[in-house]
């Protein structure tokens, strides 16, 4: 889908921001069998009905059109509270897929018959996310940061708000309150946590599928991995080729352009962690506005891309809170081994990974209306967050799959194509 096909609106706010909206539908059911043999990511439940989704567009002001993939609540929240949301992150050479699969199972349809609100984003270039044809997104990491997470976030928050005007001081809160990343999505929302207003900080909660910064692991296999990736040779080659072709190598669903790889090469190669633009020093500012409190899950077999060692040193650079780290590698019954995909994509995750993740959550509700409280009572919303718990890490040990890559899902962008679009309003 081109980016001329959904532009031609007047209906943009002050910072032209709108969503594209397709009719809603629900994901229908998928054979087991037949969900085996694709490239798709694949869950347990696959024989019943996926939850009620909808795919919404966010615009950039480069002219990009991001992709956020809503999932309704499947089970009714408490008639005086609405469904609390999620906003998730896909990592690296990834889109958002790795969260769903086609019958719309995965984690976001998992917790959406948990009762939750998820929207779940296509960064730029990848996914059904809309740009120009056949080239990766001019978007850089600092854009990401501070100008792509803010506004998915407002979209988020705007979407169906309870409200007859746009005035904000009339707006329904409908932040997303949970922030979910995979990979160096789980690096971008922090980087924005430490960048973002007190206002717009909406997360009471994370959750971080292996996710790590700096690479530091001594394992023979990231020692090799860190050695090619930032050799000069492949920099120059990156540079010649505009672009890291991560299709190619195999290594994800989506290239990458250069400045995510230079940006990428020199945080997990230094100790400081610095913006490549401005200088920006995140880890500082994280401690001085620590993150709430946060799951990290590690694999064990995940050895390259997010080793324990190097989700441990994450977690320390997040600042004081309170963190709880949880390593699959031989909980329950299963003689699976997880690794970077397959804790979100194996079949047996749902019983082995996502019901950690459900337990969490509900033991950290409480925190959320604490932090509400202490906000409405507080000139500086700054105070509930940096009252979190100390740091903590609790170990336990969880299973994993053989590892498999995401391939882009042609067939399903074709009908989008096609498909005749609603021009809805969202900012």
């Amino acid at each position: 889908m081109s980016l001329e096909v959904s532009t031609a609106t007047p209906l943009l706010d002050a910072e032209g921001q709108f969503s594209l909206a397709l009719e809603s539908v629900e994901m229908p059911a998928t054979n087991h069998s037949d969900t085996l043999s694709s490239d798709q990511p694949v869950n347990s439940h696959d024989l019943s009905p996926g939850p009620l989704s909808e795919s919404l567009w966010v615009s950039m002001s480069n002219g990009e059109q991001l992709h956020l993939r809503h999932f309704m609540p499947s089970k009714l929240a408490e008639a005086d509270k609405s469904p609390e949301r999620i906003f998730m992150l896909h990592g690296e050479a990834e889109c958002g897929r790795i969260f769903y699969d086609n019958s719309g199972q995965g984690l976001a349809g998992y917790l959406a018959t948990l009762g939750y609100e998820v929207f779940v984003a296509d960064l730029g270039g990848r996914g059904r996310s809309l740009g120009a044809e056949g080239k990766v997104t001019e978007l850089t990491t600092r854009q990401i940061i501070i100008e792509t997470i803010p506004r998915l976030l407002r979209a988020i928050e705007l979407h169906n708000n309870d409200t007859d005007s746009q005035n904000s001081a009339h707006l329904v809160s409908n932040k997303a309150t949970i922030w979910i990343g995979h990979g160096f999505g789980g690096v971008l929302l922090s980087a924005a946590w430490a960048r973002l207003s007190t206002e717009q900080r909406s997360a009471s909660r994370m959750v971080f599928f292996g996710s790590r910064r700096r690479l530091q692991s001594s394992h023979r296999l990231a020692r090799h991995f860190s050695k090619l990736f930032l050799h000069p040779m492949i920099a120059k080659l990156i540079d010649w080729h505009q672009a890291f072709p991560a299709k190619l190598l195999r290594l994800g669903s989506s290239d990458e352009n250069t400045d995510w790889y230079h940006c990428y090469a020199k945080w997990m190669n230094e100790e400081q962690w610095l913006d490549p633009e401005d200088n920006f020093d995140y880890g500082l500012a994280l401690k001085s506005h620590p993150v709430p409190p946060t799951l990290h899950f590690a694999g064990k077999a995940d050895t390259v891309f997010a080793d324990i060692q190097d989700v441990r040193g994450f977690i320390d650079e997040l600042g004081p809170h309170d963190a709880r780290l949880l390593v699959l590698g031989n909980i329950g019954e299963t003689t699976q081994q997880y690794d970077h995909l397959s804790m979100l994509i194996h079949p047996s995750a749902e019983n082995d990974v996502f019901s950690f993740l459900d337990q969490w959550l509900l033991e950290q509700a409480g925190y959320r209306l604490r932090v509400e409280e202490d906000v409405l009572s507080s000139s500086d919303g700054n105070v509930a967050f940096a009252a979190a718990k100390p740091l903590s890490q609790t170990d336990a040990v969880e299973p994993s799959a053989a590892a498999s890559y995401l391939e882009e899902d042609d067939r399903q962008n074709e009908r989008a194509s096609s498909s005749k679009e609603t021009i809805v309003l969202c900012t």
